[in-house]
């Protein structure tokens, strides 16, 4: 059964956060090494929070993820544009 586009995105969020949750320790030791302080190594690693995900997971699940995200965002456009092209009667 295919997965519907909200429950796709649902997925894909959830699967970002606990990724970056797990790893985010690591990411801010990380930049405090490299001369951020505590504040701006807290607003970078969230900042990253994606990033880090991505770089997680394999190339051929990354290629996977990024044609789904694609499909999800052409096909919210594509509502989009239906409801605000209607034509004159």
């Amino acid at each position: 059964m295919p997965v519907s586009n909200n429950n796709f995105m649902d997925k894909l969020l959830r699967d970002v956060e606990k990724c970056f949750e797990s790893e985010k320790n690591k990411l801010i030791e990380f930049l405090n090494t490299k001369g951020f302080n505590d504040t701006q190594s807290d607003e970078l690693a969230f900042a990253m929070r994606r990033a880090v995900y991505y770089l997680k997971i394999n190339k051929a699940e990354r290629k996977k993820i990024e044609k789904a995200t694609m499909k999800y965002i052409r096909d919210g456009h594509k509502k989009n544009k239906k409801n605000h092209y209607k034509a004159p009667r």
